[in-house]
């Protein structure tokens, strides 16, 4: 199966093409605030390096959120505009999920936290089943008091952008850093075509999940 996918839910902006469990192309940067200007080139580029064309694709893959309410909507507009132009299916993978299935530790539990702006985040806890991960709640996106009372002692955090509020935990936790990846995305829509993949995109929306004002989320 091969798959373009592309990643816009926080600072990182990246496109990755894969076929099966490997990948062919990926092209991935931090940026601030230049998602929208930036995306384009990066396709170009990693459809240049693997010789392929939208047409060779089995599906596009987006990182539906939780995340930046601009770089999802970037993302997922840009994906919906490549699915249609090769008549491809979609795979909207959660945005945390992607984290969680690309990290490699010992641990049976994850804690996963995006920071979203100032000590706002996005928190979901998954448990490992064999070599998948499975949500045991729904995402919530809080201050960082609030989130911290919920994580297991026991479980291993998966983050991106929250080194400093890190520091404010009061137990010593296994931490690892794990920034959003098309790469990812890929990985876990290859596993899970069936479970996630649409055909009638046009009314797909990001999971926000807190409500959109302009101005209040970050890159």
């Amino acid at each position: 199966m091969r798959l373009l996918a592309v990643e816009t839910a926080s600072s990182v902006c990246g496109v990755a093409i894969t076929d099966g469990n490997k990948v062919i192309a990926s092209r991935e940067e931090v940026l601030e605030r230049e998602h929208a200007e930036k995306l384009p080139g990066f396709c170009r580029e990693v459809l240049n390096e693997s010789g392929f064309s939208i047409h060779d694709f089995d599906g596009v893959v987006v990182s539906i959120g939780p995340g930046s309410f601009t770089g999802l909507r970037i993302g997922l507009s840009f994906a919906k505009g490549l699915a249609f132009s090769g008549d491809l299916a979609m795979i909207p993978v959660p945005t945390l999920l992607a984290m969680a299935a690309d990290c490699s530790f010992d641990g049976k539990t994850a804690d996963v936290c995006l920071r979203s702006h100032k000590e706002i985040v996005y928190h979901q806890q998954f448990s490992r089943e064999g070599e998948n991960w499975l949500a045991e709640n729904k995402p919530v996106c809080d201050k960082w008091g609030v989130v911290a009372r919920r994580i297991s002692k026991e479980s291993t955090i998966i983050h991106f952008g929250c080194e400093d509020i890190l520091d404010q935990l009061q137990w010593t936790a296994q931490v690892i850093d794990q920034p959003p990846s098309a790469r990812s995305l890929a990985r876990v829509a290859f596993h899970c075509y069936e479970k996630f993949s649409v055909t009638d995109y046009h009314q797909l929306e990001p999971d926000y999940i807190s409500s959109f004002k302009t101005g209040v989320q970050s890159w």
